[in-house]
């Protein structure tokens, strides 16, 4: 086969390809266009931990049409992660958990390079985060979030934290400064005139995980901090706090304890009503901050996936 005949060979395969793959993304295509399409195929992201929450991030990127993705988890998988980690079966117990999930995971779309990682993400060299377009971390340590935050930003690589407990969740997003652009329609001059679309460069100053942590609330009143604030938020911090004073998550055994750190902690954040997050949730948090309900996975990795698939497009 001379020259001429392996290119046009090449040229071939390559179209049929790239017609395959239309005909895959053609609804994704047709909303956010070709090229971005092409920047999602060519992306590379890490998501450490595929519990329940990591169970939903993976199946969303790699059905988005993804270019690889690797799953980082040391833990093996046990009784409680089929609750609700739908890659899992009874039979994959002991396994380790990334090793276990990748087959299914790469069945929903054989074109994504999916790949494992069993280490420790703690122990990882600042390096090894550099290959990656993006690192999503799901339920590691405040202190390592911080790390991978910091390093992420001196990367510029977008960082995401998620984790979900109960019926609650919350997602972090470090994406520096992000530039985007905002379409807008013009007030037309006239009655019978067509409004027109106005694109505008815009660009998104991002805090970093440490200054979002490090916000005083001291100024915020009572009225507005119930419409402004999540009660998640102060449960997630009295949860991380928790898992930094004892090296485990809370329990219901513990549910005294996390009412004393409630009144503690969170006057040294500037909370000034305690009655914000009462007793009833205190409760509450004893009893979930290890628990994973699979609709909260679903809604809090489809929002995260989403977010992801965004920036990337």
């Amino acid at each position: 086969m001379n020259a001429a005949s392996k290119q046009k060979k090449a040229s071939t395969a390559t179209n049929s390809t790239f017609i395959d793959e239309a005909a895959l993304y053609d609804r994704q295509i047709r909303l956010w266009g070709v090229e971005a399409q092409q920047r999602i195929r060519n992306a590379n992201i890490l998501v450490a931990g595929i519990k329940g929450l990591g169970n939903e991030i993976c199946k969303n990127l790699v059905l988005a049409g993804i270019g690889s993705l690797t799953i980082l988890d040391p833990e093996p998988v046990t009784v409680q992660d089929l609750g609700a980690q739908f890659f899992l079966t009874e039979g994959d117990i002991g396994k380790n958990r990334a090793e276990a999930a990748v087959i299914q995971v790469q069945a929903l779309n054989p074109r994504v390079a999916v790949r494992t990682d069993k280490e420790d993400i703690e122990q990882k060299p600042d390096a090894y985060f550099a290959q990656f377009d993006i690192v999503c971390v799901t339920y590691a340590s405040l202190p390592t979030l911080i790390r991978l935050d910091a390093l992420c930003r001196a990367g510029k690589i977008p960082f995401y934290a998620a984790d979900t407990f109960g019926m609650f969740g919350y997602i972090f997003c470090d994406l520096h400064s992000h530039q985007y652009i905002q379409v807008r329609k013009e007030e037309p001059t006239t009655k019978n005139a067509t409004p027109r679309e106005i694109s505008e460069p815009r660009v998104e100053e991002y805090c970093t995980l440490v200054q979002s942590l490090d916000r005083d609330w001291s100024d915020v009143t009572k009225g507005q901090l119930k419409k402004r604030v999540s009660k998640a938020f102060p449960m997630t911090l009295l949860r991380y706090r928790f898992q930094e004073l004892h090296g485990r998550l809370p329990t219901e055994a513990d549910e005294r304890e996390l009412g004393t750190l409630r009144n503690n902690y969170l006057p040294q954040l500037g909370f000034k009503d305690l009655s914000f997050l009462d007793d009833s949730m205190i409760e509450i948090l004893a009893q979930t901050a290890d628990t994973e309900i699979s609709p909260v996975c679903a809604i809090v990795g489809g929002i995260l996936a989403q977010e992801i698939i965004k920036v990337l497009s």
